[in-house]
């Protein structure tokens, strides 16, 4: 036990995937949910842990990107916040994790996470880590996180993703990426967070710039890998960002595309293969695997849409246009960077 994260919990779990590798393979769900009287909300479905079951309940109210701001839910979280948190609070943890296992003692460790969705634009990491250490160490710190990081591997990497609505039998497969030109793309709002380790694998996620009396979004490991079911794990937070983005789309433009307002939910899931994290086999891909969602309508009017075909457009310009689903499938140029905090005293 060092900086409270639970290295022989780990040992065990690696034990267990060399005797099978299926245990190694987690899948997680997130949920997204946009009606037209309540708005846009998002949860976490049961996660599965080889063969182990995770079931929690964690759902949030968030912002929906699609409508103006009021000064009454500034404070509510939008799916880009959701999405970087999960990729902020990742690469937090496989630092703070590998430090641990190397016998590091961390004072405090924080990342500030932007990403504005422009052209070529680079996702920015800037560390702040205060252990005494040598600068070496904090080096390959950073580099564990390029090489072990699940969330930040997805980033990097080209990354298929599915989709299917519900009433059709098989997904279709997003081979190409989403076309500029397309008409209605997700509002490319800047995203910026602002997170901080607590201890082990626990970590918040705040509004960047940093305000100490903002809401905070609680981020942990289920118990059955060391947490307390504090909160969502980073994967969770990515998986409920990528669906509430693509349900925002669709509560926006179902009106004027398909005559009716309609409620939309919207299942996200992906498989982890945690061997690749833990180095429990080296030849294990890090980056997440078999990403896809499955969307669902229920309206009064719904016999009233104009055809099949057009929930079906409707449904692949959301999936395709999505800004986290593009985080997700194009690989991303992404700048990473290490600071020790001024008041440190390894950094007199």
């Amino acid at each position: 036990m060092r900086n409270s994260f639970n290295t022989a919990s780990f040992s065990e779990v690696v034990h267990e995937i060399r005797e099978d590798a299926s245990e190694g393979l987690f899948r997680y769900v997130g949920r997204a949910r946009h009606s037209p009287l309540r708005g846009l909300s998002a949860e976490v479905g049961p996660a599965m842990f080889g063969r182990v079951k995770s079931a929690r309940r964690f759902t949030y109210a968030l912002r929906d990107p699609f409508t103006p701001v009021t000064t009454s839910d500034t404070d509510e979280p939008t799916p880009i916040d959701l999405a970087l948190t999960g990729i902020g609070s990742c690469s937090l943890m496989t630092l703070v994790g590998g430090g641990s296992a190397k016998g590091i003692v961390f004072d405090a460790v924080s990342v500030d996470l932007t990403c504005d969705h422009a052209d070529k634009a680079p996702v920015t990491l800037d560390f702040a880590i205060d252990a005494e250490i040598r600068d070496e160490r904090i080096d390959e710190l950073i580099q564990r996180v390029r090489q072990r990081s699940p969330n930040y591997a997805t980033l990097v990497a080209a990354v298929p993703v599915h989709w299917a609505w519900e009433p059709s039998t098989a997904p279709t497969r997003r081979g190409e990426p989403a076309d500029p030109t397309r008409s209605r793309r997700s509002p490319a709002r800047p995203g910026t967070r602002h997170l901080r380790w607590l201890s082990g694998p626990q970590s918040e996620s705040f509004a960047h710039p940093f305000s100490a009396a903002a809401t905070a979004l609680r981020v942990d490991n289920p118990k059955q890998l060391t947490g307390v079911d504090w909160g969502p794990n980073p994967q969770e937070y990515l998986m409920m960002g990528y669906a509430a983005e693509v349900a925002a789309h669709l509560g926006a433009h179902s009106r004027s595309r398909l005559g009716h307002e309609a409620i939309w939910e919207v299942t996200a899931r992906c498989t982890e293969d945690v061997s690749g994290l833990l180095r429990a086999d080296p030849a294990a891909v890090v980056h997440l695997q078999d990403v896809g969602c499955r969307v669902s309508m229920s309206s009064p009017a719904a016999s009233h849409a104009r055809s099949i075909g057009d929930i079906e457009e409707l449904v692949d310009e959301a999936v395709s246009t999505s800004a986290i689903g593009r985080l997700i499938s194009e690989p991303q140029i992404v700048d990473m960077a290490a600071r020790r905090p001024a008041s440190s005293p390894s950094a007199r």
